[in-house]
């Protein structure tokens, strides 16, 4: 068990150190740009992409070993990985959105400020997206070189004594005489929602009602799911004990940890937003342990006994399901990543097996029997892990502790698992 410790431990430090290697040497993730200056010239280089949840306050643009950070009040545009910035001096609703937060009151609150706005749709009729440091949303219309912002908040409202939620949906008027040259937008438009998906699904309506081209849309980009397969060996020791004194022969029993080999197949789904480091991590392996140890209890409280010797089998085969929430750190070709979740297992093979010789002064008497009565077919624990990728390969250090097979409040089983794996991706 300690040796087990000892194994995790250095393969954890190694892991943590390469990690803060390499944060401390690629904090960025440039990739190719351009940024349009105040005089309307257009620069290509590398931009830091870090395709967060809100707009960016400014960009750092790289040419050369020459690196400059620019503000909405430096440059016009710039555009980086299929998406444009252009560079307003806007309204922004700052009204509080949370749930918690709302207040009673319709009226909007707006405050200026200059802001890079994301270009949604480009042409005849466009729209633009601001997401302020608070989660936001703020949409604008362009008109006449200006940016007019639709104008939309919620609140509280009393109806028969209960609160419920109700929207100031000034934006529905506007967005009916921006488009008005459309005379069938407004049906459509009485049921759009003040939300990306169905505001770019009302401009999309417009220009095919106009049958005209969309010069620029902002195609959201969707991350494909990996798959994958996954091997390698786990390390499980299993600790018995019982407060009551009781299951004496299992509990004192000395069991080394069982070297095992484990694989199965992973399904990663990736989040598009903050460059795809978080995901949900879904992992189905068959793994297993085979446990066998003796325990001998001397008794001297009668003429007849003299010892008895058990010899304890626990020989279990799950098929688990890992469901983890997995941060990733690319760096290049390389990433580090780190998992945290829950496992559940389900028993598709066993051995639950008790041999106890009782010696007598005159005879031997042979039981045989379960070492544990009525252990339980389905496990669950937590599981941690560390891992780095290079390309479509991965190798990971993982620790599980789950609650084992006992089904008595009496006697506690917990398993420790330390996994070490390698992986392959199969797709992409």
């Amino acid at each position: 068990m300690k040796k087990t410790y000892k194994y995790y431990l250095l393969a954890s430090c190694m892991l943590v150190g390469l990690f803060a290697s390499f944060t401390a040497v690629g904090q960025k993730n440039f990739v190719e740009g351009y940024i349009i200056s105040l005089e309307g010239d257009t620069l290509r280089g590398m931009i830091d992409f870090r395709n967060s949840e809100k707009n960016p306050s400014q960009v750092i643009f790289k040419r050369g070993n020459q690196v400059e950070k620019f503000s909405p009040y430096q440059i016009q545009q710039f555009g980086v990985n299929g998406e444009i910035y252009v560079s307003a001096s806007v309204e922004k609703e700052v009204s509080p959105d949370y749930l918690g937060e709302l207040n009673a009151l319709p009226d909007v609150k707006l405050e200026k400020d200059t802001v890079f706005l994301q270009s949604l749709i480009e042409g005849d009729k466009s729209l633009y997206f601001f997401k302020s440091e608070k989660r936001k949303n703020n949409f604008y219309i362009e008109e006449n070189g200006a940016y007019t912002l639709l104008l939309h908040k919620r609140y509280f409202k009393e109806v028969n004594g209960k609160k419920i939620i109700s929207h100031n949906r000034s934006y529905v008027s506007q967005l009916s005489a921006y488009l008005q040259d459309c005379p069938e937008i407004n049906q459509p438009l009485s049921k759009t929602e003040y939300s990306l998906k169905s505001l770019r699904k009302l401009f999309e309506t417009y220009y095919a009602c106009k049958d005209e081209k969309i010069l620029f849309e902002n195609n959201i980009e969707k991350i494909p799911p990996e798959f994958g397969v996954v091997a390698g060996a786990s390390l499980t020791n299993v600790s018995f004990s019982s407060g009551r004194g009781a299951f004496t022969t299992v509990v004192n029993a000395d069991y080394p940890t069982s070297l095992n080999f484990m694989g199965g197949i992973y399904f990663n789904l990736i989040r598009t937003k903050n460059a795809g480091k978080w995901s949900l991590y879904n992992e189905l392996s068959v793994v297993s342990y085979n446990f066998e140890g003796d325990y001998t209890d001397f008794d001297f409280t009668t003429r007849d006994d003299i010892f008895t010797f058990t010899r304890t089998e626990l020989n279990y085969t799950y098929l688990k399901l890992y469901t983890l929430l997995r941060f990733r750190y690319p760096v290049n070709q390389f990433a580090l990543y780190f998992n945290a979740g829950i496992s559940n297992g389900y028993v598709i093979a066993s051995r639950n097996y008790a041999l106890e010789d009782r010696q007598l002064i005159t005879s031997l008497i042979t039981t045989e029997g379960e070492a544990i009565e009525g252990a339980r077919d389905y496990e669950q624990g937590l599981v941690v892990g560390l891992g780095g990728q290079f390309k479509k390969f991965s190798l990971e250090v993982r620790y599980e502790r789950s609650n084992g097979i006992s089904p008595s409040d009496g006697l506690n089983s917990p398993v420790d698992r330390f996994q070490f794996l390698l992986g392959y991706r199969l797709n992409r």
